[in-house]
C-alpha cells in the first residue's frame, strides 16, 4: 500500500488531505468554524466527499463535526503529533515483531539496499525532501511484510496524519543522519530476532523523531 500516492486518492480522500494539512499548517485558526460550502468552494469539490472528509478528520480528532453547522477545527499541534508517534510507536513494535517469524535474508536486504540510500542523502532541501519518500519506503516494507493485518490497517490510518506534519516540518540533515544509523539498529535487532533490542531501538527512533518534529514545530511558531 502506498499511503503517499496522491494519484490513487478518491475525492474525499484528496479533500482530506488537503484540508489536514491546511488545519496542521495553521490555514484554519483552532476554534475557528468552517461550513460544507466553504470547503467545497476552496478545494473545487462537491458536498459529498466534503462531509466524508470532515467525518474522517472528526475521527482523527482534528475537528468536531456540529449538526448542521459545519465543523469547529480543535488544536492540532505539537502535543497532538506526540499522541500519533506514541500509537504509531507501538503498531511499529507489534509489526516489526510479527516479521520474525517469516524473516527472510533476502529481506534484510532489501531494507540495508534503502537504508543505504538515506545514508548517501546530502544536507540539500531536495535530499531532505527525498529522504522522506525513502523514510516511508522502509517503513512501508516493514508494515507490509507483516502478517498482522489489524495493525497494518491502524498504521496506514495514523501515518497519514503524521506526514501531515512532515511535509510541513521537514526534518534537517542532523535528523537525517541520525535516522539512518537508527534504522541500520532496527534491521539489526529484527536480523537477530531480539525482542528487547528492537524495542529498545524503535523507542529511540520514534522518540527522536518525535523530538525533532517538537522542536521543529516550537522553532517555526516563535517566528
Amino acid at each position: 500500500m502506498n499511503y503517499n500516492s496522491q494519484l490513487d486518492q478518491t475525492k474525499a480522500e484528496r479533500v482530506t488531505s488537503m484540508l489536514r494539512a491546511d488545519i496542521i499548517n495553521k490555514e484554519f485558526a483552532p476554534g475557528s468554524h468552517i461550513t460544507i460550502k466553504e470547503i467545497s468552494d476552496r478545494y473545487h469539490a462537491s458536498n459529498i466527499p466534503v462531509r466524508e472528509a470532515l467525518r474522517t478528520l472528526e475521527s482523527e480528532h482534528i475537528l468536531e463535526i456540529n449538526p448542521y453547522k459545519g465543523a469547529t477545527v480543535l488544536e492540532v499541534d505539537e502535543k497532538y503529533a506526540a499522541l500519533i508517534y506514541d500509537v504509531l510507536r507501538g503498531l511499529e513494535l507489534i509489526t516489526y515483531e510479527s516479521i520474525f517469524t517469516i524473516l527472510t535474508d533476502e529481506f534484510i536486504t532489501e531494507l540495508r539496499a534503502v537504508n543505504q540510500e538515506i545514508g548517501k542523502l546530502q544536507d540539500t532541501e531536495d535530499d531532505r525532501k527525498r529522504y522522506l519518500r525513502l523514510n516511508d519506503k522502509l517503513h512501508t516494507k516493514l508494515i507490509e511484510a507483516s502478517p498482522n493485518t489489524i495493525a497494518k490497517d491502524l498504521y496506514y490510518k495514523y501515518i497519514i496524519i503524521l506526514q501531515s506534519f512532515r511535509e510541513i516540518y521537514l526534518p534537517e540533515y542532523d535528523r537525517v543522519r541520525q535516522a539512518y544509523k537508527e534504522h541500520e539498529n532496527i534491521i539489526h535487532a529484527i536480523e537477530q530476532k531480539d525482542s528487547m533490542e528492537l524495542k529498545r531501538c524503535v523507542d529511540i527512533h520514534s522518540n527522536a523523531a518525535g523530538k525533532n518534529l517538537h522542536d521543529l514545530y516550537l522553532n517555526r511558531s516563535q517566528i
